[in-house]
């Protein structure tokens, strides 16, 4: 018994520390967020511990929000919209651009806000399946994922643009870190969630391999999708991401889609 209690104590101290390493392999290098930094005009950043959730104006005391966070009692959240005296019920509505249980941590307080996502994104959202990236099998160790009891409103299609208030959302669809990871482009912002990062450079990374589904994938679809809006370059003032700072304009973006 002694044996096997010590080698199950050895089994999970070595998974622990493989989380630890994929995890630090993901953020390290990477630029640093500052909470309530102002991205663009009418968009802001909240940090939520070590993510980023994006408030965005949808006219007169209304916000729309790009993810919902980690904490899911919106913590972060409500500091943000309280720095502009709001309530959550000023959310109308919430782009996800993924189903990581890190970005729909408040999603269960906004009830009455219309949700976003793509089709193909549904199961993870759901609670239904928990990809297929390195760091999902290592915790599939510890048991099957469980229904979350969220879900979208409303399922956007590649390239289709969404109004809510006076703000218009445009969604694109950039596989690889999960099925239906999608990217936003809105009030001359480019939200990329976890499928792109900065690095402290200025540069634009690929998604983390340790949490992507299919990491050639998601090289293949950023470089796609830089392609895809290089006529659209001068009207995106900035790049914003799940994980860390803004970038300045489409430069880094246009670089990172050059052919090798």
């Amino acid at each position: 018994m002694r044996r096997v209690l010590m080698g199950l104590a050895a089994a999970i101290v070595l998974v622990v520390a493989a989380a630890v390493a994929l995890f630090a392999s993901a953020f390290v290098g990477n630029s640093a967020m500052e909470d309530g930094a102002e991205v663009a005009p009418g968009v802001h950043l909240c940090k939520d511990g070590f993510v980023g959730l994006y408030l965005l104006d949808a006219g007169p005391g209304a916000v729309a929000l790009v993810d919902a966070g980690n904490d899911r009692s919106g913590g972060a959240l409500q500091q943000a919209l309280a720095r502009r005296g709001l309530r959550l019920d000023a959310v109308k509505a919430v782009f996800l651009t993924h189903g990581h249980g890190d970005h729909l941590g408040a999603l269960p307080l906004l009830p009455r806000a219309e949700v976003f996502a793509l089709a193909a994104e549904e199961p993870l959202i759901e609670g239904q399946s928990a990809g297929h990236s390195p760091m999902a099998a290592l915790l599939g160790l510890f048991g099957r994922p469980h229904p979350t009891g969220l879900r979208a409103t409303r399922q956007l299609h590649d390239g289709e643009a969404v109004t809510v208030g006076d703000l218009s959302v445009r969604a694109f669809s950039v596989p690889g870190h999960t099925a239906g990871s999608a990217v936003f482009l809105a009030r001359g912002v480019l939200f990329l969630g976890d499928s792109a990062a900065a690095s402290r450079e200025g540069a634009v990374r690929p998604a983390p391999w340790a949490f992507s589904d299919d990491p050639a994938q998601n090289v293949s679809a950023l470089k796609a999708l830089a392609g895809r809006l290089a006529d659209e370059a001068p009207a995106v003032k900035a790049l914003a991401f799940g994980h860390t700072g803004p970038l300045p304009g489409y430069a880094a973006l246009a670089t990172f889609g050059r052919p090798d």
